[in-house]
């Protein structure tokens, strides 16, 4: 298999000290790709993510070998507006691998203390408390390996999905589609915003979240 050369870089955004702990390291992993022509969408996700109060939390940028300068882009919101008390890393993929295999490279270069990831898409906007919720459900629950928080539609209005459902046969049905939601949201633009995310923990292997089938490059 060809090895792959991976550039991560901190660019001096390391992580200083703060008292506010809810609990265990979480990475939070965003995959980008050729993203610039939706950059108000994305920018809105950047923020959000930043905006996260949960702490102590670690994001990992990784894009996928973007041509279009999004990937400088985000660098830049970045370093705008992330908190001083939230390390933050960008890892540049030579090529676009996939969202799949960018997702499990990240996950290697994650802190080895983080106990959960965090699997945010760059079209999503998470709700600042979010993140809690989901650490504070699986500390309490030892028998659950992974979680899914409710996802909306951008205005807020419908549900996007509230779970997958997969049966003996292999097939997926999402819990909740297009059912009304309970508070309504004021509208950006045409996306999908998230009251959470998709947490699984550290010792899962993050490609069988996925799909087993497929092997990741040689670091």
């Amino acid at each position: 298999m060809q090895k792959l050369t991976v550039h991560l870089s901190d660019d001096g955004m390391g992580q200083s000290k703060n008292n506010k702990v809810h609990g265990p390291l979480v990475t939070v992993i965003t995959v980008n790709y050729n993203s610039l022509a939706t950059k108000t969408i994305i920018l809105e996700s950047i923020k959000g993510v930043l905006n996260l109060d949960y702490r102590p939390l670690e994001i990992i940028f990784v894009d996928n070998g973007s041509t279009d300068g999004s990937f400088e882009f985000i660098k830049n919101m970045v370093k705008k507006f992330a908190p001083k008390d939230v390390t933050v890393k960008f890892l540049k993929l030579p090529k676009n691998y996939g969202f799949t295999v960018a997702n499990n490279i990240a996950f290697t270069k994650r802190s080895k203390e983080a106990k959960y990831i965090a699997l945010i898409n760059n079209d999503l906007l998470p709700e600042p408390n979010s993140l809690k919720k989901l650490v504070d459900f699986l500390e309490g629950n030892n028998d659950v390996g992974g979680i899914q928080g409710l996802i909306l539609n951008w205005e807020g209005t419908k549900t996007e999905s509230a779970g997958i459902f997969i049966t003996n046969f292999w097939y997926t049905y999402v819990y909740g589609r297009d059912v009304k939601a309970a508070k309504k949201r004021l509208s950006v633009t045409s996306a999908v915003r998230t009251q959470s995310t998709e947490l699984i923990p550290c010792s899962s292997v993050v490609v069988s979240f996925f799909l087993p089938s497929l092997r990741m490059p040689k670091i």
